[in-house]
């Protein structure tokens, strides 16, 4: 027993010396008595920074915390704990399990923390081009849908220049005259895409409609590939709050999730983006929650940012 116990423990200090000169900003030790350590995985398609941040959103990564046993490697796998950039099922939990576990068997008591990490990794670069492959058909979805748009609204210009101004919008009523002030935020512009938000003041789910129907009359925002709404409303001591994506997959629910954290009411913010043609990723998202802020800070409903955004114009 204690000839194992030494001999495991000679093959753990050459396995973690090996490892911290391999991985010398992704290996950390956390507890040296304990044999715990944390790995941060990422694939060899998309290396980690200089410093191993794993924090920016364009990153994928996943962190992997090992507790080495005495007799690792001989007779016990290291204990682990996941944590991946996606939302794990059980069944992908699983699959990784039963795969880690399964290299660990054929390494026949040989060390074997490199071999997971590289199987991670593979692993990961797997799923980053399944997700790549995913934003890529619903940009291709919505680029069509906004060519589409913007054809039938060429085919309508001339039924709507006839029409001229026979029909008053609602906002030149005297109930929605308000929404004839909205706040314009600044424009955000990465790779031909440009944002832009629309804030109004509203105080039901009519005046809501009434202002998507005020910009809409702007036939430049009309002809935009996403217009991404959100609203909270305090009616009597009541929250009514919604969303709605506008063909931006989860977008509505981020600029919302944006108001509940500002804990902005009576208040609806459109953020408009004119698709330029190149996938933007994970970064429209942070394109629409900077410009939805920017238009919230110029109509005095949140703190001012000292921060501009890349690709921000000033007013």
């Amino acid at each position: 027993f204690y000839l194992h116990r030494e001999m495991a423990n000679e093959h753990q200090e050459d396995e973690i010396e090996a490892m911290a000169a391999m991985y010398p900003d992704q290996w950390v030790c956390l507890d040296a008595a304990a044999r715990v350590f944390s790995l941060t995985v990422a694939p060899l398609s998309s290396p980690l920074p200089e410093g191993g941040d794993a924090s920016s959103p364009a990153v994928t990564s996943l962190c992997l915390r090992l507790i080495l046993p005495e007799d690792y490697p001989e007779r016990s796998p290291p204990m682990y704990e996941l944590s991946p950039p996606w939302d794990t099922r059980a069944a992908e939990a699983a699959h990784i399990a039963e795969q880690l576990n399964t290299l660990y068997q054929e390494q026949d008591g040989a060390p074997v923390l490199f071999v997971w990490c590289q199987w991670l990794e593979d692993y990961l670069a797997d799923w980053e081009a399944s997700e790549a492959a995913v934003q890529a058909t619903e940009d291709e979805q919505a680029e069509a849908a906004a060519a589409a748009t913007a054809l039938a609204m060429e085919e309508a210009e001339p039924a709507l220049a006839a029409e001229g101004d026979a029909a008053a919008p609602m906002a030149s009523t005297s109930r929605y005259a308000h929404l004839a002030t909205l706040v314009h935020g600044e424009t955000i512009t990465d790779r031909k895409s440009v944002f832009q938000a629309h804030v109004g003041r509203v105080y039901s789910q009519e005046e809501v409609a009434a202002m998507m129907q005020v910009l809409l009359e702007d036939r430049k925002i009309a002809r935009a590939t996403h217009n991404i709404l959100a609203y909270r409303i305090n009616v009597a001591g009541r929250l009514l709050q919604d969303c709605d994506d506008d063909g931006e997959n989860a977008a509505g629910s981020r600029l919302l999730h944006l108001l509940q954290i500002i804990d902005v009411q009576n208040t609806a913010v459109v953020v408009t983006r004119w698709y330029g043609g190149i996938h933007l990723g994970p970064d429209r998202f942070k394109h629409i929650n900077n410009a939805a802020r920017n238009g919230l800070e110029l109509a005095g409903l949140a703190e001012p940012s000292t921060k501009r955004t890349k690709g921000q114009k000033p007013k």
